[in-house]
């Protein structure tokens, strides 16, 4: 499932962990789901109990899959969220009338109505749905089930995007509990749950405590895939990014060469998201290290990933940086006339982001009229300056 919330709640962390640390110890047995489970729901895992009929189980997953479409449809938000919100109580009421109050989809239903109402910061509302949600899981599966794992693996992520670190750690070393205890210390789910945790010791900067869990993560990995599989980069990717994150510039290289190397030898598409993240945290390092013709070399790559992925249109600020990134690489080369060019294409991406009186707009054309003065275009330079300043005392 993916994440719905934007909103940020003080209570939900407490009631989980206590929710959580309160189930017994027993797992019940069960039978797989439908081959087809729900897209984005974790009862893909063939350990959950969904003894149900196939029909009303695509009528279900029907009216699942419409939430959460509902909810990342362009145009009013707010609307966006009430058609959610009314699609999801639709599903939750069919879920208790076919399956049965205490289903494990019944769970889920809440758990989705629940993340609408967190969206709306209607923690109200969406406490008592959580409660009843893992009163649900406690039932069907016990405390150390899988999908107990996965549902509070989902409020852990949410904290750590909402910075509510001291919140998402317990849940996360419940988690880890619970997935030691039903796949082993060696799995590939443990692996990506303390790549997790790492990513977010990071944002803490718990430097020490960030490179222990992705360290085990790298090894889990890399015991599981093997030191040349495509499963590794994520692995690979984490550790270089910790080591950027503290300036450590050459203890990042080596991960992600390595990266690169087991990318390109696999012969994956050189434009392949897949070498998204390895390039772009490849170029911050050769740039940090000022070895700007190999920083220009893979930046210009990532931005073909990103024209490929047609993010200029879909994520015009986004693909906007990117731009930006390249046009200080030839800045720092000298090649005035290069980064003047691309500052433009920055401009553009910008406004047709943030729109045309925006701050952001404003900073892009501060550097693009020092590009022109570096290229002796000082009339150029003038316009970009004056419409800068215009765009600043409008936004003060």
């Amino acid at each position: 499932m993916k994440l719905l919330f934007a909103t940020s709640f003080a209570s939900i962390s407490s009631l989980l962990l206590s929710l959580s640390l309160a189930f017994g110890q027993n797992v019940d047995s069960t039978v797989p789901p439908p081959a087809d489970a729900a897209e984005d729901s974790p009862f893909s895992d063939p350990a959950s109990n969904m003894s149900v009929s196939k029909e009303k189980y695509e009528a279900w997953k029907l009216l699942y899959q419409q939430t959460n479409a509902e909810l990342k449809q362009k145009g009013d938000s707010s609307e966006n969220t009430a058609r959610a919100a009314a699609t999801g109580k639709t599903a939750l009421d069919f879920a208790i009338k076919n399956f049965g109050a205490e289903h494990p989809l019944v769970a889920e239903s809440l758990l989705n109505l629940a993340a609408i109402y967190e969206s709306q910061n209607r923690s109200d509302k969406a406490n008592p749905l959580i409660k009843q949600a893992m009163a649900i899981d406690k039932n069907s599966f016990g405390a150390s089930h899988p999908i107990v794992a996965k549902h509070l693996l989902r409020f852990a992520a949410l904290y750590v995007a909402n910075g509510k670190f001291d919140k998402a750690e317990p849940l996360f070393k419940r988690v880890l509990e619970i997935q030691e205890k039903s796949y082993g210390k060696t799995n590939p789910q443990l692996a990506e749950t303390l790549r997790q945790l790492g990513g977010m010791y990071q944002k803490q900067r718990k430097f020490r405590e960030a490179e222990s869990a992705l360290s085990r993560a790298a090894d889990i990995a890399a015991k599981l895939y093997g030191e040349n599989s495509l499963k590794i980069i994520p692995s690979l990717n984490c550790q270089a990014s910790l080591y950027v994150a503290q300036n450590q510039f050459e203890r990042a290289e080596p991960s992600l060469l390595r990266a690169k190397q087991i990318l390109e030898k696999k012969n994956i598409d050189a434009n392949d998201p897949a070498f998204f993240e390895t390039l772009s945290l490849l170029e911050t390092v050769n740039e940090s290290q000022e070895k700007f013709e190999e920083a220009e070399e893979l930046q210009k790559r990532v931005i073909a990933i990103d024209e490929k992925r047609n993010r200029v249109e879909s994520e015009p600020l986004a693909a906007g940086f990117e731009y930006q990134r390249l046009a200080q690489l030839y800045g720092k080369q000298g090649k005035y006339a290069e980064s003047a060019e691309t500052w433009r294409k920055v401009i553009s991406l910008y406004e047709k982001s943030a729109g045309t009186t925006s701050p952001i707009v404003a900073r892009a054309l501060q550097d693009l009229a020092k590009t022109y003065k570096k290229l002796e275009k000082r009339e150029e330079a003038e316009e970009c300056e004056a419409r800068a300043t215009k765009i600043l005392a409008a936004n003060p």
